[in-house]
């Protein structure tokens, strides 16, 4: 059996097993087993119930704050909670009735419904032809599809405001339960940051691949956008990925506090 190792200048090198026993001679190296990556045991996956309810989530995201400011500075930056686009031109792609209508009642000002209602137009943009509805809205750009999952798993009305609460309350629904690997790892369920840190590319198009491989049909290169192929391009690389992580998921741990600890928010993981 091949094994693969990764060095310190990010660069791979295969090796068979008794060259892995000596892996020490390549300094600064990690051993990686395979390129593809590992499969999470489902008891290290997210435990959130599927009815925890959406005021917990808003609550939750408090302790994400970081992570949600990262992603929002290279997602959706400079409009963060009241961005929206159509297509990858941002608002660009948008006609004109679509940008005076954000502009003056911005997305945080509108119902789920009335974002719906624009949505239920788009269409992508051409050189000829701008979109007469809005695509992606909110700090995490939230597609039309992705709208209309999210508001049925979450069983939010069409009445809600998508206000900086509403998007900050997704955006841990998704982190923490949409996405069981990566909420497993937050929650403590399991310790593979690099795995978790892989399906975080997969969430969020500014994350780089962990991986070099042929994954979900596609060829998947590490450092570079899990959706390099349909040109989107990662903000940091792999390593660094796994750092920040690292670093939100114990500044969540510091936010929920130790189990059985006085005042610790452990009770918002449960339906009371």
């Amino acid at each position: 059996m091949q094994r693969y190792i990764r060095t310190h200048d990010e660069t791979f090198l295969t090796i068979t097993d008794e060259e892995a026993d000596k892996s020490s001679k390549f300094q600064g190296a990690e051993l990686m087993g395979e390129k593809t990556p590992p499969t999470v045991p489902e008891t290290g996956l997210s435990s959130l119930s599927d009815d925890l309810p959406f005021e917990n989530y808003i609550e939750l995201a408090k302790g994400l704050n970081n992570m949600i400011n990262f992603i929002g500075q290279n997602l959706s930056s400079p409009g963060l909670y009241d961005y929206y686009r159509c297509g990858n031109a941002g608002p660009g792609g948008c006609a004109e009735d679509v940008k005076n209508e954000f502009s003056a009642n911005k997305p945080t000002t509108k119902t789920i419904k009335e974002i719906k209602d624009s949505q239920a137009k788009y269409q992508v943009p051409t050189a000829d032809m701008l979109s007469i509805g809005v695509g992606g809205v909110g700090i995490f750009s939230i597609s039309p599809t992705a709208m209309k999952e999210l508001q049925s798993s979450l069983k939010l009305g069409d009445t809600i405001k998508f206000d900086k609460a509403t998007q900050d309350g997704i955006g841990a629904y998704i982190i923490l339960k949409r996405n069981a690997t990566l909420g497993g790892y937050l929650l403590g369920s399991h310790t593979d940051v690099e795995t978790a840190a892989h399906e975080l590319a997969k969430q969020w198009s500014i994350f780089p691949s962990q991986y070099t491989g042929q994954m979900d049909g596609e060829y998947k290169e590490r450092n570079k956008s899990y959706y390099a192929l349909s040109g989107k391009q990662a903000k940091i690389n792999a390593k660094q990925t796994v750092k920040y992580l690292e670093s939100w998921q114990k500044s969540f741990q510091q936010f929920l506090g130790k189990p059985g600890e006085p005042g610790n928010r452990r009770t918002l993981l449960k339906k009371s």
